[in-house]
């Protein structure tokens, strides 16, 4: 027989033979039922302790030992009764809906860009605009990156889509001179 296999089938008679004497020792040691029993008072250390003859008399022996503590175990404290009762991390039905409504609604950013001209070229207009210290030259229907499109250049506003949300923005340009 190989190692392995060997040590298993050890193990696995080991375990049974504990299974064993654990369910004899249970069956020997009765529960104790009724009031709580005042402990006896310790013996002293000048009398020998009995050694039982056998493996039964030990067997008894530890049964008794058993049945002591089982005399003075506490009992399970009422406060902790709810430690073992199985959980759910499902929301509750009317949690979802609070949940939901309280989702935040997405909001236009600022306009990034900054008027500084526009010029005509061959009746098309275009228009300069500055983002931080980025120089965009752009004309009706042109992008700026992925987030902006430039949908009309009028003399008085840039009209503008926010592309993630598919919403208008305007840039009025009354406040600025214009260069005509």
């Amino acid at each position: 027989m190989k190692r392995r296999p060997a040590i298993l089938l050890l193990a696995l008679l080991a375990t049974l033979a504990a299974t064993w004497w654990a369910s004899s020792l249970d069956e020997v040691a009765a529960p104790v039922a009724g009031p709580r029993a005042e402990r006896p008072a310790p013996q002293p250390a000048s009398q020998p302790v009995p050694r039982p003859a056998s493996r039964a008399g030990a067997a008894r022996a530890t049964a008794a030992a058993g049945a002591e503590l089982a005399l003075f175990r506490d009992a399970w404290p009422a406060s902790a009764a709810g430690i073992l009762k199985p959980y759910s991390f499902r929301p509750e039905p009317g949690a979802r809906a609070a949940f939901v409504a309280a989702a935040p609604v997405a909001t236009l950013p600022p306009l990034p860009f900054r008027f500084v001209g526009a010029l005509e070229d061959r009746g098309l207009r275009a228009v300069i605009l500055m983002e931080g210290e980025t120089v965009h030259i752009v004309r009706a229907g042109d992008r700026i990156g992925e987030r902006y499109r430039i949908e009309r250049t009028g003399p008085d506003a840039l009209v503008f889509t926010y592309l993630p949300l598919r919403q208008r923005q305007v840039l009025d340009l009354s406040a600025h001179d214009s260069p005509h």
